[in-house]
């Protein structure tokens, strides 16, 4: 499935990626970043590491849950 289009997120100053830069968005991915959208879970960064954004996906699961 190939999609394509833009979403305006607010990332920390320390998280900002560089202009131009891209990643491989998966489908847990946009979930988080949706929920983030929407102020259900914390902020979540789609260009940060897959490890880390495994991570943040644990933890807001974890805070879902928990709801």
């Amino acid at each position: 499935m190939n999609m394509s289009g833009s979403r305006g997120i607010a990332l920390p100053a320390d998280s900002q990626p560089t202009n131009g830069t891209s990643v491989e968005l998966r489908r847990c991915d946009w979930i988080a970043l949706s929920l983030a959208s929407g102020n259900h879970i914390p902020i979540f960064n789609p260009f940060a590491p897959v490890e880390e954004r495994d991570e943040t996906i644990a933890k807001a699961k974890a805070l879902l849950e928990r709801r």
